[in-house]
């Protein structure tokens, strides 16, 4: 039987969420920043996922061992940037789909992209 935990952030602006877009042989990261967040995780079994809740260094819900997850809850988003980390993108263009995001969102660069 599954059982679903939720895993919210302790401090404030601690959440993160990171979006990868590519095309072209350019590839990039959408980092938005939340003054809080939590996820669910499921597990198989009714223990709840092993997590060293001690993390400094931030904590990806992808290495979560034995789990499933989805987001739940950010809230009070700060802030958002958008880094180029594959292949070569002059300045300027990232500093447009750093203005259509802003005022589009992800809608606006899938419709760039498409």
């Amino acid at each position: 039987m599954a059982n679903t935990w939720t895993l919210k952030t302790l401090h404030k602006k601690s959440a993160e969420t990171h979006t990868f877009m590519s095309r072209g042989g350019c590839r990039i990261k959408i980092v938005e920043s939340f003054r809080w967040g939590s996820v669910l995780l499921e597990t198989d079994g009714a223990m709840p996922p092993v997590i060293d809740l001690t993390n400094p260094s931030g904590l990806n819900t992808y290495e979560v061992p034995d789990t499933e997850w989805n987001l739940d809850t950010f809230d009070d988003g700060w802030s958002s940037d958008i880094e180029l980390v594959k292949g070569k993108m002059s300045s300027e263009k990232l500093k447009k789909l750093e203005e259509l995001f802003r005022e589009k969102n992800l809608e606006g660069l899938e419709e760039v992209a498409g």
